[in-house]
């Protein structure tokens, strides 16, 4: 979908080899790896646990952003984060509300 308009647009851009491998690398390797580790462990847990491990993604992105990317954190993406521990939290204990 992105191709469309890279190559719709008049842009002069000069992609080499390594860019382009590298872009491909960045495309496959992380579907398949979370494809791979999704199957993994709905054969080990149940999918509806799997699926709210799943959800946390925005959390450790997040966290990795600020370690690695010196990325500042602001107070929505801090309340959006503690929802989805609170919403884990309340399926994996079984807590009614």
């Amino acid at each position: 979908y992105l191709s469309i308009p890279l190559f719709g647009a008049n842009l002069n851009l000069n992609f080499s080899l390594e860019s382009l491998i590298l872009l491909l690398a960045l495309a496959f390797l992380p579907t398949i790896g979370g494809f791979y580790c999704t199957t993994r462990a709905l054969s080990l847990a149940k999918s509806n646990s799997v699926q709210l491990i799943e959800l946390s993604e925005p959390l450790f992105a997040m966290l990795f952003g600020s370690l690695f990317l010196a990325q500042s954190i602001s107070f929505l993406q801090i309340l959006g984060g503690v929802f989805i521990l609170f919403a884990i939290f309340v399926h994996e204990f079984k807590l009614k509300l």
